[in-house]
């Protein structure tokens, strides 16, 4: 997706669908990036990545996800931190109002390779607000 589709903020982590580091919105759903073939999208789909969600520039310009996670600290290496965000962000599409259980499962596919993992944190419910 980088190269092929120009998409720069798609992260890549390990490239075996392991990790979720390279979570991207393919049409609404949240697909790990390194899985889709780049050849197969650009034909119409919607594919947003961290950087689509934003509402301006800086930090004031965060959607409130991502000021959330920089909020709790989510923001340390930064390698995992896409794919967290944009799970958080499909979710909370889906669901405005969810549990820690369902916050929790939406980011299942989700791990911190840095071991810094916010674990609990991250399914503060402030991240829905």
């Amino acid at each position: 997706m980088v190269f092929r589709l120009n998409l720069s903020s798609a992260n890549l982590g390990c490239d075996r669908a392991q990790c979720g580091a390279c979570t991207v919105l393919v049409d609404g759903r949240a697909m790990n990036g390194c899985t889709v073939l780049a050849a197969r999208l650009g034909r119409g789909q919607k594919i947003l990545t961290v950087d689509g969600i934003r509402n301006g520039p800086g930090i004031a310009g965060l959607h409130p996800v991502q000021k959330a996670f920089w909020q709790l600290g989510g923001y340390q290496c930064g390698i995992c931190t896409r794919g967290f965000i944009m799970s958080t962000y499909a979710l909370l599409q889906s669901n405005n109002n969810p549990s820690n259980d369902e916050i929790a499962e939406a980011l299942s596919g989700n791990i911190c390779r840095g071991g810094a993992d916010a674990g609990g944190e991250l399914t503060d419910p402030s991240l829905a607000e």
